[in-house]
């Protein structure tokens, strides 16, 4: 009861209950959602995932070679969207345009359409995006200038078609050409745009079921070229994406038992040349799905990382991403939209456990530095005549020497970049908040394996000879505080205390070899050790002959010990 009654123990307990408070707010998943949305907007690199509930959005991003960041939040509608050199360009239900960058939660405006519009269908590249929007919308803007002679406020005439086409550089938007008049107002399938090799291709259901009408856009002439018409027997969706530079056309047809099934059609030949007789069906080889899932309908097709990437929903509802390929299996799992949805709480979860964890350390660290350990921090160890305290730039060598190469090796054997790894970590380390960036799981398993792998080696050969390689090349040595040699107690507490020290929100305990008064790091203010080099020693004393040699320690009398061992002034223990 006398310990509850300490001031000390009364403040770490209001800390303590704060942080549970803290981290029992964090969300533990997305709150219930109702009638989502589900949209996709990806190249071959990038991938962003659009989930609309309400009147709210949610936007997730990944990198081919990567998974899906925690996302971020909106309190608006998206309907339209497309990638825009890794960024995600959006139109939120009243017309205003976004721009989403993956290493920030702040979008910027763009420049919006007339009439606030949104676009039918848009697709994008080298920058540029192409969109349809209505003609009564395109004709309030400047016809797109390809000749940088001419002026470029010239209106845009549309004619008598219901849709053109208009591009957005960035900055404005511009018409470019009205759409084949082949093209009338969507029903249940709307034309779609296609992007590949540089060529604009142009897909609208034709004026017989089971018919699409293919165009491709001729930027000298600026005018749409018809292709031919392409049969697609019971089909009752579509869309056309680029698979590894190639035009692909996926559409959807019901299957004999229920539900949907997909029916994949390739262009062969090149793009300008070819005509509808040039695409050729193709056979789709699908990820697996979790056990008891059946897909009951395909919500849209999309090209990313060399596979054909599926929104695919099963009966109950439940969204699936569902990747395919043509000749070979594909290399990406069925991902269920629901785990992209949860992990950010998950991980925000974690995330405050973590926290926790840091602070009481870091209370824990504090109070045996400035309470239990105060007087090595502030009061000047007595060393042996011969011994002067190591200069940190051979602490530093030491380390190097020593923790460089465990480092490297776990890099090559994890295929991982180290000096990425460790930028990550230290930014992590200084602001450890999950929306600014947290470190991957490898680059995780990296650092702990390489801190593990140094911390045992310095462990066993301390303990063994009490020298390491990098002490003996940099001539730091290990004394205790006593000027005697560290017991095997003193070795474990300072290698141990490395565990702590190697987290990247205690990386800044480094300055305490700057700071304290003895150069000691952490590990060696708990474990009362001090680090060491040799003063060349003086001439012995000609006035009474003596030829004694000074010792940096003298832990031992017996005579026995002193005429076997080699002098410690010359060789002290290292650490």
């Amino acid at each position: 009861m006398r310990l509850l009654r300490q001031p000390s123990w009364l403040c770490l307990a209001i800390v303590l209950w704060l942080c549970t408070a803290a981290a029992s707010a964090q969300p533990a998943g997305p709150p219930g959602e109702e009638r989502q949305q589900i949209r996709i907007a990806a190249d071959e690199r990038h991938l962003w995932l659009v989930v609309v509930s309400g009147s709210q959005s949610r936007l997730f991003f990944r990198e081919a070679s990567g998974n899906f960041d925690l996302g971020r939040s909106t309190n608006r509608r998206i309907v339209a969207q497309t990638v825009l050199n890794r960024d995600l360009l959006v139109f939120f239900d009243d017309g205003a345009v976004y721009r989403y960058c993956p290493d920030s939660t702040r979008p910027t405006a763009e420049a919006v359409l007339p009439q606030r519009e949104s676009p039918l269908e848009m697709v994008s590249g080298d920058g540029l995006v192409y969109a349809i929007i209505s003609s009564a919308a395109a004709g309030e803007l400047p016809a797109a200038v390809t000749d940088e002679a001419k002026p470029a406020s010239q209106p845009f005439d549309p004619g008598e078609s219901p849709y053109s086409l208009v591009i957005y550089n960035g900055r404005t938007w511009s018409a470019v050409a009205a759409l084949p008049a082949l093209v009338q107002p969507p029903g249940d399938a709307r034309p779609r745009l296609c992007l590949v090799q540089d060529k604009l291709l142009l897909f609208t259901p034709g004026e017989q079921p089971n018919q699409l009408h293919y165009f491709y856009y001729d930027d000298e002439n600026r005018q749409w070229i018809s292709r031919g018409t392409i049969g697609v027997p019971r089909a009752v969706e579509y869309w056309v994406v680029d698979f590894s530079r190639v035009p692909t056309l996926v559409t959807v047809v019901p299957a004999t038992s229920g539900g949907e099934e997909l029916s994949v059609f390739r262009l062969l030949g090149d793009v300008v040349q070819a005509d509808a007789t040039n695409w050729r069906p193709a056979e789709l080889k699908l990820s697996d799905l979790p056990e008891d899932v059946t897909i009951a309908r395909y919500g849209g097709a999309f090209g990313f990382n060399q596979h054909i990437g599926l929104l695919a929903l099963d009966g109950g509802g439940e969204a699936y991403l569902r990747f395919a390929r043509i000749s070979d299996p594909p290399a990406e799992p069925t991902l269920p939209v629901k785990q992209v949805l949860v992990e950010p709480g998950v991980l925000l979860r974690n995330q405050g456990i973590l926290q926790i964890f840091t602070w009481v350390l870091l209370l824990g660290v504090l109070s045996g530095l400035f309470v239990f350990r105060r007087g090595s921090m502030v009061r000047v160890v007595e060393l042996p005549p011969n011994c002067a305290l190591a200069l940190n730039v051979q602490r530093m060598a030491a380390w190097l020497i020593d923790f460089t190469p465990f480092t490297l090796a776990v890099a090559v054997l994890m295929d991982i970049p180290w000096g990425k790894g460790l930028s990550t970590l230290a930014f992590w380390g200084i602001s450890p908040d999950p929306e600014g960036g947290v470190p991957e799981q490898h680059v995780f398993l990296w650092w702990g394996f390489s801190v593990a792998c140094y911390t045992t080696y310095s462990l066993v050969m301390e303990l063994i000879s009490r020298r390491t390689v990098g002490k003996v090349i940099a001539r730091v040595y290990l004394l205790s505080e006593a000027g005697t040699r560290p017991t095997a107690g003193q070795v474990l507490t300072r290698n141990l205390t490395r565990l702590i020290e190697f987290m990247p929100q205690f990386w800044i305990f480094v300055v305490l070899v700057m700071l304290s008064r003895n150069r000691q790091r952490m590990g060696d203010i708990f474990a009362r050790t001090v680090a060491i080099r040799l003063l060349p020693e003086k001439p012995a004393s000609k006035a009474n002959g003596d030829k004694t040699e000074t010792r940096p320690e003298s832990d031992s009398t017996d005579s026995t010990e002193e005429n076997n061992e080699k002098p410690e002034s010359s060789e002290p223990d290292d650490d």
